[in-house]
């Protein structure tokens, strides 16, 4: 399944940017995907984040070390399109930062901090507020 998610989410991307290159819009390009792979515009959406993710990011996926649910949330809070080489190491910084969790409940709340603070927060923030979240349970 999460092979099967990084290779969908590659060809998801190349799509879209062919099409962008062309001069459409971001809107234009995923409901081109979604008519192209027979998939509902949500599910491109879904799927584009994924294609940038680093090499090493989509490796732990698919070794099952990170789950799918924190690799979407990396991807979808990190990547900052105008600075991709800074993007790629702060991914790679969060997806170490979630396997270093040792609390159960701390990795479940990972995905929904990584959301809630996006791409500008430290890891020091992540762990402030992850501390946060668990001293209010």
């Amino acid at each position: 399944m999460i092979a099967r998610v990084t290779v969908v989410s590659g060809t998801v991307n190349k799509v879209i940017t062919k099409y962008y290159k062309e001069g459409k819009t971001l809107t234009e390009c995923r409901d081109i995907a979604a008519k192209f792979f027979a998939i509902s515009v949500q599910t491109v959406i879904n799927y584009h984040p994924m294609a940038s993710l680093p090499q090493e990011v989509s490796q732990m996926m698919d070794d099952g070390s990170l789950k799918l649910q924190d690799a979407k949330a990396i991807a979808k809070s990190t990547f900052d399109p105008s600075n991709p080489q800074q993007s790629e190491q702060a991914m790679k910084d969060r997806a170490e930062w979630v396997l270093s969790l040792d609390d159960r409940d701390e990795k479940k709340e990972a995905a929904h901090v990584l959301e809630d603070l996006g791409p500008k927060a430290s890891i020091e923030e992540l762990s402030t507020e992850l501390k946060k979240k668990a001293n209010q349970r």
